[in-house]
């Protein structure tokens, strides 16, 4: 009787041992996500969460709008926990807590005769911090830059510009140290990026007209490198305006143009894949392109080095990001209000979640 007990008991155990292997097994395996569908009912943007590998397992996010215009939305921390909404119009600045719906943070207007409108640029890698930027009034015109705790603590003014000398940017180092931004000074022929610590201490000043000499050279669309050493921002440098794809190593500050083929001219760069060697980026055709024609961009990946630059989507207008394992990419849009998954050569492309549109990667 005692060792058929103990046999039961053994299998107990070894069952419980298996499901907790199994389990810890699928956890670290989950790659949540944030995506959102279209409700007609409403006029507006519902939100939900699921994981890559049971996208079946959909779960709302109740959240309150930030405005009825359904073109505002939701600027969500890596965490998936908070999302802040932007000061525009008359509206205040609100950063919520989406467990409960619970008002964070609030930045209200300023008084009538000096304006602000604030607006987010973008949170920390561990969700405690947003940068953002407010903006004067016509008869007291000026940009500044600051940062904010979450909850609404230590606003901390980091940069404050005239209206000439806009700054832009404000995306934060993967490992949280740094924030990189552009400004522009009052000539307005050329720009130069500024990374700040997290006290808002300047440690690094690069100007571009000194490394490009062109008649134009703006800056724009600036994303770290996973390590936090580069950054790739595409630059425009010409009186036509079409924008390169650059490279910046911040050690060596040397800067390179990784795609000398002058009929490509970026649009966006979103997302380097998660080993750092790879870059996700859209482009149009610098001849063929029409101005406004917003469904005529071609995704590419391309090695740090310049090699191996790769077309990935057919001509159209969508968003790709990289699986948080680098082992695959999703799509959002190109024609199709769903969300696919593709092998990073843009092979065996699948449906993931129908009628949805990609938003963002939860962090933990």
């Amino acid at each position: 009787m005692r060792s058929m007990l103990q046999l039961v008991l053994k299998k107990i155990f070894l069952s419980i041992f298996v499901v907790v292997i199994l389990t810890s097994c699928v956890e670290s395996e989950a790659q949540l996500f944030i995506f959102q569908r279209y409700n007609s009912k409403t006029d507006n943007w519902d939100y939900y969460k699921t994981d890559l590998y049971a996208p079946a397992l959909v779960e709302k996010i109740n959240i309150i709008p930030c405005l009825e215009d359904k073109r505002y939305q939701p600027i969500w921390s890596p965490n998936g926990k908070y999302y802040g909404c932007s000061a525009l119009r008359d509206q205040p600045l609100f950063i919520y807590d989406t467990t409960n719906n619970k008002i964070m943070a609030k930045l209200e207007q300023g008084n009538p005769k000096d304006p602000l409108m604030w607006r987010i640029l973008g949170w920390s890698p561990d969700s405690q911090y947003v940068s953002i930027m407010s903006t004067g009034s016509m008869e007291k015109p000026y940009y500044d830059f600051s940062i904010m705790k979450y909850d609404g603590s230590g606003l901390l003014q980091i940069d404050k510009q005239t209206i000439v000398s806009v700054p832009f940017g404000g995306e934060w180092a993967p490992n949280g140290n740094y924030i990189v931004r552009q400004v522009r000074p009052n000539s307005g022929d050329h720009d130069y990026l500024i990374i700040s610590s997290l006290p808002g201490k300047e440690i690094f000043r690069f100007d571009l007209v000194k490394f490009i000499h062109a008649p134009i050279v703006f800056a724009d669309q600036l994303e770290w490198s996973p390590d936090s050493k580069k950054l790739a921002l595409s630059i425009y440098y010409d009186p036509a305006s079409n924008p390169k794809l650059h490279v910046l190593d911040i050690e060596s500050e040397k800067l390179a143009n990784i795609i000398p083929d002058k009929s490509i001219c970026i649009k966006g760069i979103p997302d380097w894949s998660p080993d750092g060697k790879k870059i996700l980026f859209d482009a149009v055709d610098c001849k063929e392109h029409v101005s406004l024609e917003f469904h005529d961009s071609v995704y590419y990946s391309i090695n740090v080095d310049g090699s191996e630059l790769k077309s990935l989507t057919e001509k159209g207008s969508g968003s790709l990001n990289w699986t948080l394992d680098g082992k695959s990419i999703i799509v959002s849009g190109y024609g199709e209000k769903s969300i696919y998954l593709m092998n990073i050569d843009g092979s065996n492309r699948r449906k993931l979640v129908d009628n949805a549109y990609f938003v963002s990667w939860i962090k933990p």
